[in-house]
């Protein structure tokens, strides 16, 4: 009953779903925990959400942002980003070690707790290295705060670097981690690149996931 009248108050199939999802989990850990004998969600299935495709940065964007890049910690992590199609938690748990600089690429540990190497353009190598070069920490992680202590950059620190860059930039679109993942995987496809390596490099379980996503 309260699914339905949250549905007629006009919101999207994706935030029915999601408040779906937050039930089932709820009452799921109810049930486990013994606090009720029966689940209520158990037969409540998920609603269908509307499939919208997000459109990818165009190279002239792209330049843009670049522009707007006002430290080496911001240069390094757009361009890793962009240019690894790395998604935002294997960001955050990069580790300096993780790194094969000869060989401009890296490994990641992705969805699954599935293990993979990712690639880095020339431009992501010299930028990262000027990065860990100005540091005076020991700190392992590739990415750190600014503030003492030093520790690893979460993950609400990277989106807020990717929020200063837009501003800094005057760039009138929203910038997180997936968008530059999915840029730079369909600017692998524009210039030609299979459909199956691009599938490997972003980690997909499914080249259809890659079709769409590209």
């Amino acid at each position: 009953m309260h699914l339905a009248k949250y549905a007629k108050t006009g919101v999207k199939n994706t935030t029915i779903a999601t408040r779906t999802d937050i039930l089932r989990g709820f009452f799921n850990w109810l049930h486990n925990e013994e606090y009720i004998a029966k689940n209520p969600m158990n037969k409540i299935k998920t609603i269908k959400a509307e499939s919208r495709l997000r459109e990818p940065l165009t190279y002239e964007e792209l330049e843009i942002l670049r522009t707007g890049c006002k430290t080496l910690r911001q240069k390094a992590l757009l361009e890793l980003l962009y240019s690894s199609c790395i998604r935002l938690a294997e960001c955050v748990n990069m580790n300096i070690s993780d790194i094969d600089w000869h060989n401009n690429r890296a490994t990641v540990i992705g969805k699954g707790n599935k293990e993979r190497t990712v690639y880095f353009n020339a431009r992501a190598k010299i930028y990262l290295q000027e990065y860990l070069n100005s540091r005076l920490d020991n700190c392992p992680a590739l990415f750190v705060t600014e503030r003492k202590p030093i520790k690893r950059l979460e993950r609400r620190g990277v989106q807020r670097e990717l929020k200063k860059i837009q501003e800094q930039s005057g760039i009138d679109i929203n910038i997180f981690a997936h968008k530059l993942r999915h840029t730079g995987a369909t600017h692998m496809s524009q210039k030609g690149i299979p459909i199956e390596i691009i599938s490997e490099i972003l980690g997909h379980d499914s080249i259809e996931t890659t079709r769409i996503y590209v």
